[in-house]
């Protein structure tokens, strides 16, 4: 009998993170943040098939922690040559009130490693980091 109660937890284990019910693990940019961080946001949003996702952080940092930050997730300024070449929605397309930043695209640093519809851009402005990932769109 225990034995088949294991199994039957165990399946609606998988079932729920298969269908992204467990999302309990941090994202990335979360746990990169510094440990003085505050005032933190977070928001997904997935659609599991296709693979439409958008993830939003905010945080309170200070402008030196920013520059640490930033270095750590490998984050680049966008060459001139590319920014045509990048989707990019804009940074008020996104979020709810908590979800402030200005339209101004100037100091916008993209994840060079992420390619095709799959995009992670940062800014940093009024003592906030903001971190904008989708794909799909």
């Amino acid at each position: 009998m225990r034995m088949v109660k294991a199994l039957v937890w165990l399946t609606i284990a998988t079932a729920l993170a298969m269908a992204g019910g467990c999302d309990t693990f941090e994202q990335p940019p979360r746990k990169a943040l510094p440990s003085t961080a505050t005032d933190i946001h977070e928001s997904d949003w997935n659609n599991y098939f296709p693979p439409d996702y958008c993830y939003l952080l905010k945080a309170q940092i200070r402008p030196q922690e920013f520059e640490t930050y930033r270095i750590k997730l490998k984050f680049v300024p966008i060459p001139e040559t590319m920014k045509e070449e990048l989707y990019w929605p804009g940074w008020d397309n996104f979020g709810g009130q908590w979800w402030n930043p200005s339209a101004n695209e100037q100091e916008t640093f993209h994840d060079p490693t992420m390619s095709g519809s799959q995009h992670a851009f940062m800014k940093y402005e009024n003592g906030y980091v903001y971190y904008l990932e989708y794909a799909g769109f």
